[in-house]
């Protein structure tokens, strides 16, 4: 359901808006063409709603009468900056973004007017429904692209070859094979995830309002879903480097289960419960991941040069690995190689070495598109959903 209304929108917000869409085409045009979100749009963003917010403060003090800025908007605008910096600092850290889709995410939740958020505010951090909505619009277009690969592929006959039986068998049993051999990784992801779950039950007891409430089933959500990835890697690397840590996990195990069982039986009970809710968190991220991975191998894949290489592609799984520590960072929503990532594979490898690429979606357009959702319904896709359900 569409909420925006033109005549409800006053002089502020509306020079916000203007600004922030303009700041937004630009930076999505550039992204396409150039694989690369470039600081200076960000910086010169920032720094002009600064300016903006100033003016407007000055400018209402000024004015004869009862007219006046309300100080804690501007408090509550520069919270929801603070948690939208930490949010991306966190995303780009575990690899889920790159440094410059943190960076936008920052610009597009510090611009945007918090009255767009009036039908799913969240105390402190409303630019949570921004970002919930990327998340949705990214997702979807990725499903669609998914979509749209399998029919050419039925169109050009090469169906069999997609839904072969035999390949699907040998890819189940590979799945079935690592699994067996990262089970330590699998239960110190557990154990963490747990603790999580706990910690936010915990602390869901101590405060009150649905708001808050609703911030932390999200954050804790968001966090175990962009972490899953990054401590499935470090755990897994430490497993390898110390193959001691299996026999010890194996021994912990074994003495935690019995101690529970036998002198903490109601601890047991709220563990096997909470348990249910991770194994079904897992799974269902693993099903995610595995769709993003069967996105990838959809997507036209061929073998070029890398003086062929070019911003917005992305490299093979098996290129990545034969490439030099360092040389690129991958991230989960795989927007693409940037200008600066090229020029690193290309100052360490030949000129003639071939690399297996495929294009795909930048992150600039799904995050305007996200945004221009955000304005539209003023409120999360989630909360959105769930209404038209009721």
């Amino acid at each position: 359901m569409i909420h925006f209304n033109i005549r409800e929108i006053d002089a502020p917000t509306a020079v916000f808006t203007l600004l922030l869409l303009t700041l937004a085409a630009i930076i999505t045009v550039e992204d396409i063409r150039f694989g690369k979100i470039k600081n200076k749009w960000i910086v010169n963003g920032i720094i002009a709603g600064c300016v903006i917010h100033g003016f407007i403060i000055i400018f209402y003090n000024i004015l004869p009468g009862d007219v006046s800025v309300d100080l804690s908007y501007i408090r509550d605008v520069v919270v929801n900056t603070a948690f939208a910096f930490c949010c991306g600092y966190l995303m780009w850290k575990i690899g889920v973004w790159s440094a410059g889709d943190s960076k936008l995410f920052l610009l597009f939740s510090f611009l945007l007017p918090l009255n767009y958020y009036k039908y799913s505010y969240i105390d402190y951090f409303p630019a949570f429904n921004l970002l919930i909505n990327i998340f949705a619009v990214s997702f979807l277009a990725v499903l669609v692209k998914i979509v749209l690969s399998i029919r050419d592929r039925f169109a050009a006959g090469e169906a069999k070859l997609l839904f072969n039986p035999s390949s699907f068998y040998k890819r189940a049993a590979e799945t079935a094979s690592n699994a067996a051999k990262k089970w330590p990784v699998f239960i110190i992801m557990f154990v963490l995830f747990n603790a999580v779950f706990m910690a936010a039950r915990f602390l869901q007891s101590k405060v009150t309002g649905g708001n808050l409430n609703f911030l932390i089933n999200l954050g804790s959500f968001v966090f175990m879903l962009t972490a899953m990835g990054w401590i499935s890697k470090k755990t897994s690397d430490f497993v390898e480097k110390y193959p001691v840590v299996k026999k010890l996990i194996l021994m912990m195990l074994v003495v935690v289960s019995v101690s529970i069982i036998s002198l903490a039986p109601t601890l047991g009970g709220r563990l096997v419960s909470s348990s249910k809710v991770i194994i079904s968190f897992m799974v269902i991220v693993s099903a995610i991941l595995k769709i993003l991975d069967f996105y990838i191998n959809l997507s036209d894949v061929k073998t070029i040069t890398i003086n062929e290489l070019q911003p917005g592609m992305v490299l093979s799984t098996e290129t990545i690995k034969a490439l030099p520590k360092g040389a690129i960072s991958e991230t989960l929503f795989m927007d693409g190689l940037s200008s600066e990532a090229i020029r690193n594979i290309q100052e360490g490898l030949p000129t003639d070495h071939e690399v297996k690429v495929t294009a795909t979606i930048p992150f600039a357009p799904l995050a305007s598109i996200g945004l221009v959702v955000t304005i539209l319904i003023q409120e999360s896709v989630i909360r959105l959903v769930a209404a038209l359900l009721r």
